[in-house]
């Protein structure tokens, strides 16, 4: 301190003479002196500070943000915000040491024009180098689902549950839809099989939904009521208690398209042998979803997803009896496998079941009969002796002539984001006199693809409307364990499979809708017309398969007294842009014992798909 300072702290005035401060210090520093302890008069030594200890290295933590179209704050730790304007890489400010965790959220979307972003790879601990692998994915959302314009030049491409690839479009100023089935197994009449709605063009009326909820516009919400061939020849059958509707938005439409009736009495092979027996059921609809644009370069589409899915098969399969010796038809069975597909449309298998093996790579684009090409890709073809790749346990096909099972792959594009979708298209042909002119490859269904990256729980908020599978299979029977054991990849197994029969279908509209309520750490199913709660489900974003949201229901979720699946029933749940995907009671688990009163298995998959709302 100053002498000053010291003598204002000793009761000496602060500001004296300066001849006096000038006294006054030298006899300070001649007191100081004084009582150095040595003969020599000198100063005490000063002991010196330790050496300073080299700052242990600090690590930055970036990565990038694709799709964005407006600004963007993210944080990290809860802190050190990042405004980011513009695609490319991304770096917060503040480093962290080796060993200290990181966790990358949005403080604020993009709000003009308004976007969802979700952090992929968002948290972790840094480990002696720099994070680089944070990875937000930016695409645009609306404030409703209505779209800013309803098109009646604008087509949209998609898919069924039937297994069917359908073009929809729509005319406002009319009221009418325009509807194509390009490609289909459904047959145009009950009693037989062989002639089908494929290349059939369907136009009909529809109407607004009456009584919608305030978050679904009613314009948004389009109800069939009819439907026909120009020539008359076709018609569908609407019933008025659980009419097809169709939700659009800008730049998709999901919801149901009109079901159909099937049954078939089956072909007798030889005295007392009788195959393809279909039991009557009548569908009032079908899920569907369908985009205003897609995607035919398949460079766009590589990389790895995980697959949820929904099939049925009409014959059924002889798990579905106790001792394997008949079947009882309509049996669900459902998806949950991982992808890695190539640039060039191939698939590189993993260890985990179905891989590769349900969507019948290698992909190619569609052609047209005339030749041109089309908009969606096609699996590879079957020669005309094999079948076509099946999903569930000891499903019989039969491949005697040409066989016409296939997939088609429609890849949406919606914003910035690309949406997967897998068709199954069944291949069924009888032909009693002819036994070399028949062919029984008739699983159909569809499936939802989506990033094996994390999903923020941030990317699962708002409102959701869509469909489910409830609509084709609602309450699922079973007589529980087949005593007939089966080989699966090596192992046997004594399987069980369950059965929608005919009026096991839901006619609620809060069942099959698919519209749901994301809030943090949970969602609820609604009924968009009342916004009634239907179920709960609790999630979990741990994610040890990256994708793939744990989901566990915390409420029964019934279709009229009877639950579609119950409290308790887990399954997992997937996000890609604006569409999210739910498949409960997807793994069936099988059994390599028999003992039916403890071996029990999950035979009803629910299947559920919706986009964004708001």
């Amino acid at each position: 301190m100053s002498s000053a300072h010291f003598a204002a702290g000793h009761g000496l005035p602060a500001k004296i003479p300066l001849l006096a401060r000038r006294v006054a210090t030298a006899i300070l520093f001649s007191t100081l002196a004084a009582c150095g302890g040595g003969s020599s008069g000198s100063f005490p030594t000063v002991a010196q500070p330790p050496a300073a200890q080299p700052a242990a290295p600090l690590y930055t933590v970036g990565g990038s943000v694709s799709g964005l179209t407006g600004t963007l704050v993210l944080q990290n730790n809860g802190g050190d915000d990042l405004a980011v304007e513009s695609d490319g890489g991304i770096r917060f400010a503040t480093p962290l040491a080796s060993g200290a965790s990181y966790l990358v959220t949005v403080k604020s979307a993009p709000a003009k024009p308004k976007q969802s972003c979700t952090v992929n790879n968002a948290s972790g601990t840094v480990n002696g180098a720099a994070v680089d692998n944070v990875s937000v994915v930016c695409s645009d959302v609306h404030a409703s689902i209505c779209p800013r314009v309803l098109d009646a030049a604008t087509t949209y491409t998609g898919g069924a549950a039937s297994g069917e690839y359908v073009k929809v479009k729509f005319d406002p100023l009319v009221k009418k839809y325009e509807m194509t089935f390009v490609e289909s197994s459904v047959p145009i009449s009950a009693g037989q099989v062989n002639d089908t709605r494929a290349g059939a063009t369907i136009t009909g009326d529809y109407e607004y939904a009456a009584g919608t909820a305030p978050a679904l516009p009613s314009a948004c919400a389009l109800v069939l009521k009819n439907g026909k061939t120009a020539d008359g020849t076709y018609n569908v059958t609407i019933n008025p208690q659980a009419p097809p509707t169709l939700f659009v938005s800008d730049g998709l439409v999901v919801g149901g398209i009109p079901g159909a009736t099937i049954q078939y009495n089956g072909l007798e092979l030889a005295p007392g042998l009788v195959i393809a027996t279909v039991p009557s059921r009548t569908f009032d609809s079908y899920p569907f979803i369908g985009f205003s644009q897609t995607v035919t370069d398949f460079t766009q589409v590589a990389g790895t997803y995980n697959e949820l899915g929904f099939r049925m098969n009409p014959e059924g399969t002889l798990s579905q009896s106790v001792n394997g010796s008949t079947m009882i038809g309509w049996e669900p069975n459902a998806i949950q496998a991982s992808q890695t597909f190539n640039a060039d449309g191939s698939c590189t298998p993993d260890t985990s079941q179905y891989s590769c093996v349900s969507t019948g790579a290698p992909w190619t684009r569609r052609n047209n009969p005339g030749g041109t090409p089309d908009n969606v890709f096609v699996s590879s073809v079957v020669a005309a002796n094999l079948t076509y790749p099946v999903v569930g346990v000891n499903v019989i096909q039969l491949a005697i002539t040409s066989n016409h099972a296939h997939g088609i792959m429609i890849v949406g594009k919606v914003g910035n984001q690309l949406i997967p979708v897998i068709i199954r298209v069944g291949d069924a042909h009888m032909d009693a006199g002819n036994i070399l002119n028949n062919t029984l490859d008739s699983q159909a269904g569809i499936s939802l693809l989506a990033p094996a990256t994390k999903v923020a729980q941030t990317a699962l908020t708002g409102g959701y409307i869509g469909a489910t599978s409830a609509s084709v299979c609602g309450v699922v029977t079973s007589p529980g364990q087949s005593s007939f054991p089966t080989v699966v990849n090596g192992q046997t197994i004594y399987p069980a499979a369950g059965a929608c029969l005919d009026a096991s279908a839901s006619r609620d509209a809060g069942v099959n809708s698919g519209a749901m309520l994301f809030q943090p750490g949970s969602a609820a199913l609604l009924n968009p017309f009342t916004s009634a709660v239907s179920s709960g489900l609790e999630l979990d974003f741990t994610q040890p398969r990256p994708g793939l949201v744990d989901v566990a229901a915390s409420k029964d979720f019934i279709s009229g007294s009877t639950p579609i699946f119950k409290a308790g029933d887990t399954g997992v749940m997937v996000k890609i842009g604006p569409v999210y995907g739910l498949l409960m009671n997807g793994v069936n688990k099988q059994f390599t014992t028999y003992d039916p009163p403890n071996n029990l298995s999950k035979v009803n998959p629910f299947f559920s798909i919706g986009t964004f709302v708001e």
